[in-house]
């Protein structure tokens, strides 16, 4: 299956520059789906702090 980067934003991370070495990297070792999620783990972003240090994955609350 060729994975694109519709699939990796389906997981949860955030397009960036390193989409396109991380999708040839992905398809040209015929990564399984958990070796693939084992690799993109290097890449997300951690979630934001705000000024009272509660957030979540998407939303930060005060």
């Amino acid at each position: 299956m060729k994975i694109t980067g519709n699939e990796i934003v389906a997981l949860g991370y955030r397009p960036g520059k390193w989409f396109a070495e991380a999708i040839d990297y992905i398809n040209e070792n015929e990564l399984t789906t958990e070796e693939m999620e084992a690799y993109l783990e290097q890449f997300r972003m951690p979630d934001p702090i705000s000024s009272d240090g509660i957030c979540g994955e998407y939303t930060c609350r005060k």
